[in-house]
């Protein structure tokens, strides 16, 4: 994420409303580029990510923005967390299905 403060070692807020973020999609990493304008509904309710215990937190909302623009925009099916962490960070999770793993110990006893 940029910009970033080095010295505190977290994100900094933008003088102009804009951030860039790296992110891995498609095997090859891509430069997204957003704005701080988040959606909004009529209602009190929030429509983006927040921190329970620090509401004020601007840059998850930010990572979330940055990651639907790469997936399309706001309006897409879904995903899933393994796709979800190898875009944002790049590691290839490895994915255990339970219930396959649970009628495979089953047979074993």
């Amino acid at each position: 994420m940029f910009p970033y403060d080095t010295e505190q070692e977290r994100p900094s807020l933008s003088p102009n409303g804009k951030y860039t973020f790296k992110l891995n999609f498609n095997g090859t990493h891509r430069r997204v580029e957003i704005d701080d304008f988040l959606p909004v509904s009529k209602s009190s309710r929030v429509l983006h990510v927040i921190d329970r215990h620090n509401p004020s937190l601007l840059w998850p909302a930010l990572i979330e923005k940055a990651y639907l623009k790469v997936r399309g925009s706001y309006d897409f099916p879904g995903s899933n967390s393994g796709t979800d962490l190898w875009i944002l960070s790049g590691w290839i999770p490895e994915q255990i299905f339970l219930q396959r793993y649970a009628l495979t110990m089953s047979d074993r006893q």
